[in-house]
């Protein structure tokens, strides 16, 4: 007859406290799958970034107001020096600089947050889409939740008279900021379709009240996101955009990304 086999001392422990399984960290984002090694050397308060190997970036897809830059300069700071993973989204600028997302590394060599969505999540930054840099989906979703957030706590820019979202039946407002990117809601009172251009009206007089372009390739795109004429006409949207002085003030559409329905947020 076999005898049981009696385990004593740090075998006998083992077994009745267990060690605890090994946590896993998270995986890197998925929209930093194709990232590569590389480190800060320096950083510019409107976002620029210059690596230890000489290579000058931007960060791509966010705007840092230029009232924000110096409460911003301190979180791209804390960069200085790090690990990071870099991502390029388009070939590089008439200035040198390479549009990219950048993410620290921790010190168990995965990816941290990244630095877009810090500044955004803090209200040091708000989503600025770009049409001449390709952003995945995944890490498009992130920034988008990132300033939901901010501007839900009012944090930061979404505080700022200049950069907080503007109602696009402040007319004198928005021409006053004639040149800046800004931030606008409202209904419209009207969408009119024609063969170059969609123009989305948020007043009766076209020549003194808001008014948003959108070329036709890109009005295609939104119609198939679902957002056709009478969608937009029936509730509010969120446009972003350059805002210019034509009699009233007009925002050109260069991207779809710019165009969004909107919640019922509060803007003040």
């Amino acid at each position: 007859m076999m005898m049981p086999l009696r385990l004593t001392g740090a075998a006998a422990l083992a077994c009745i406290f267990p060690a605890p399984a090994r946590a896993q960290a998270p995986p890197a984002p998925a929209c930093l799958a194709e990232a590569e090694p590389a480190r800060v050397g320096a950083v510019a308060p409107a976002g620029e970034i210059t690596l230890t190997d000489g290579r000058q970036l931007r960060l791509p897809w966010i705007d840092i107001p230029p009232e924000l830059r110096a409460e911003a300069q301190p979180a791209l700071a804390a960069f200085v020096g790090r690990d990071v993973l870099v991502l390029p989204t388009a070939a590089e600028d008439r200035w040198g600089r390479v549009p990219a997302e950048v993410a620290a590394l921790r010190p168990d060599g995965e990816a941290d947050e990244r630095l877009a969505t810090l500044l955004a999540g803090r209200g040091l930054a708000r989503l600025r889409p770009d049409a001449g840099t390709r952003l995945p989906a995944a890490c498009l979703e992130p920034l988008r939740r990132a300033e939901a957030l901010a501007r839900t706590r009012r944090l930061g820019l979404w505080s700022q008279p200049q950069s907080r979202i503007h109602q696009a039946r402040e007319v004198e407002e928005l021409r006053a900021l004639a040149g800046r990117f800004v931030v606008i809601e409202g209904r419209p009172a009207s969408v009119g379709e024609r063969k170059a251009f969609t123009y989305i009206n948020f007043g009766h007089r076209w020549t003194d009240d808001t008014t948003v372009t959108v070329p036709k390739p890109v009005w295609r795109i939104l119609v198939d996101r679902g957002m056709s004429a009478s969608v937009l006409r029936q509730g509010r949207i969120r446009v972003r955009g350059i805002v210019q002085d034509r009699g009233g003030p007009l925002i050109e559409i260069v991207t779809p990304d710019e165009v969004e329905l909107s919640g019922m947020e509060e803007t003040r």
